[in-house]
């Protein structure tokens, strides 16, 4: 798989582990490139397997300790895209248009699939960004 067909700011849902049937947006796209003949990609979404990491506090610099709600990685053959609550996959299909090479076109409906807006991702996220997240989309 060298090209992704979910982008950062999708809505996808959990269709297989842990968390399965748990909706969320994507935060961020990583690939695993230390074996060129296997390229791996993995997801970050919003809210799913989130562990919770303590920061210590330093008292030189007076910085105080805090709590860290992070999201992990989620393997790509584990998650789907969402169309109208409903589960799709994704084809790249060559466009008319002379902007763009390639659109994103749903399996079920052969409809276009929309730009997401992108969300940056920080190290740690707090229990309140999230919630800001989760609540904008």
């Amino acid at each position: 798989m060298s090209i992704a067909k979910i982008k950062k700011g999708d809505q996808v849902k959990v269709i297989a582990g842990q968390f399965r049937g748990s909706e969320g947006q994507i935060l961020d796209v990583i690939t695993n490139k230390k074996n060129p003949n296997k390229v791996q990609m993995y997801f970050v979404v919003s809210g799913i397997k989130q562990i919770t990491k303590y920061k210590k506090a330093n008292i030189q610099f007076n910085i105080p300790g805090e709590k860290l709600s992070i999201s992990r990685k989620i393997h790509s053959s584990n998650i789907q895209l969402l169309v109208d609550n409903t589960v799709s996959r994704v084809k790249r299909v060559k466009a008319d248009d002379s902007d763009k090479k390639f659109v994103r076109i749903y399996t079920k409906n052969n409809k276009p699939v929309p730009e997401p807006e992108f969300v940056k991702r920080t190290k740690g996220i707090k229990n309140e960004d999230l919630k800001t997240i989760n609540s904008n989309s």
